[in-house]
């Protein structure tokens, strides 16, 4: 005779497992700095802090922040953070030798796929129009809490930047909207010049 209960016991460990392997694969988030800027592996470690305590599995990248790395593994993730150079249209990687692979906003709206809840370009003029916001195919639909955050202005290598970045992932990480970390951010460090699109009630649960 059929033990049900054991039965039912076991189906139920296997959708719970079932789910924690789904909901683990929903919710990566891609970290990555070129690591010739002096400020990158600080910026990306409270990347990775925050993404890390509110449930993220994490795909993390630094002497092998490459282009193909981005390419590959962009359409599975679900927030977004690297510490590089830009432009309005365009960031940079790292190559193997040394060089600077580049991605324009096109190339990363044809590889991103499905639903991107964060992403923050940590480099210059990436801010600068909604261009990124729209590559990774967020919506201003408040409903869908999405944000892009960016910079319109020339940023440095400095450690007043890497305050701000701090505070803002720090303050996601305790739960405050994007609009309220990006404030603090700005009281704490004193740097303007930053873009919000989408979202600005954001927060990193909802």
């Amino acid at each position: 005779m059929f033990n049900t209960k054991r039965i039912l016991s076991f189906l139920l460990v296997m959708v719970v497992t079932i789910s924690a392997s789904v909901n683990a694969f929903a919710a990566q988030a891609f970290v990555a700095y070129d690591n010739i800027l002096n400020q990158g592996w600080n910026r990306a470690y409270y990347a990775r802090d925050c993404f890390t305590a509110v449930g993220y599995g994490i795909n993390y990248h630094y002497n092998d922040y490459f282009k193909s790395v981005v390419q590959s593994e962009i359409p599975s993730i679900r927030s977004f953070y690297v510490d590089t150079h830009g432009n309005s249209s365009a960031f940079s990687t790292r190559e193997s030798d040394g060089s600077q692979g580049i991605i324009s906003n096109t190339e990363l709206g044809n590889w991103t796929d499905g639903y991107y809840k964060f992403a923050y370009i940590d480099a210059c003029n990436c801010g600068t129009t909604d261009a990124f916001f729209k590559a990774f195919k967020m919506s201003y639909d408040t409903s869908k809490h999405q944000a892009f955050l960016g910079w319109q202005v020339t940023i440095y290598d400095d450690w007043s930047y890497t305050v701000f970045t701090r505070r803002v992932f720090s303050d996601l990480k305790a739960g405050e909207t994007l609009n309220d970390s990006v404030w603090n951010a700005r009281v704490e460090s004193g740097k303007t010049g930053y873009a919000i699109y989408g979202d600005y009630f954001m927060t990193m649960n909802n």
